[in-house]
């Protein structure tokens, strides 16, 4: 879901890169840390435009302990949520 968001993304801000995905890909494949992973989603997002992001969870995951909610994970200052 993640990357297919950041494709579609890419493609209508005309910005993609096709090394983007792919060094999206490998950073997270080898990301060692949870925040590690959302610091390289912030930083590929970033390269598309977008300085503020929020990670969002529509299903439930149960397979990592979590229930859907908004805003799993986020930049935005806490006065805007």
């Amino acid at each position: 879901m993640l990357l297919w968001y950041l494709v579609v993304t890419a493609a209508k801000t005309k910005l993609f890169v096709p090394m983007l995905l792919e060094e999206f890909i490998k950073q997270t494949n080898a990301a060692e840390t949870p925040d590690d992973v959302f610091a390289y989603y912030c930083d590929a997002l970033a390269k598309l435009g977008f300085d503020k992001v929020v990670y969002t969870l529509i299903t439930d995951h149960m397979q990592i302990n979590r229930r859907a909610g908004h805003a799993v994970k986020g930049n935005y200052p806490e006065e805007w949520m």
